[in-house]
C-alpha cells in the first residue's frame, strides 16, 4: 500500500496533475501510469519531458465517458515520443 503525505493528497485539488499526483489520485503505481500514458491508454499531455494530466479528462475517463475520451484521442493522437499532442501547438 502506498504511503502518501497530506501535501501530496491536497495537491490533487489542482486541475493539472503531475505523474506522482495522478498515480495517487487514480491509485496506480507511477510506473504503470507512465507506461499507460506513453501508450496512449490514458489521457495525458507530455510537455517536454514532463507528463501532465488534466483531472477533468481523467474523471471523464474513469467514469466511462467514452465519447469524451474518444473525441480527445481522435483530435490528439499519440505522438512519436508517446503521449498526446495538441493540434495547433
Amino acid at each position: 500500500m502506498n504511503n502518501h503525505t497530506q501535501d501530496e493528497i491536497n495537491g490533487i485539488q489542482q486541475r493539472y496533475l503531475s505523474l506522482k499526483q495522478t498515480a495517487v489520485y487514480l491509485g496506480l503505481a507511477q510506473k504503470t501510469l507512465y507506461s499507460q500514458a506513453g501508450k496512449g491508454l490514458i489521457p495525458a499531455h507530455k510537455i517536454g519531458r514532463v507528463w501532465r494530466f488534466d483531472r477533468e479528462e481523467l474523471d471523464a475517463f474513469v467514469h466511462g465517458e467514452k465519447s469524451t475520451l474518444s473525441t480527445f484521442c481522435y483530435n490528439n493522437p499519440p505522438s512519436r515520443s508517446g503521449g498526446f499532442s495538441r493540434k495547433g501547438d
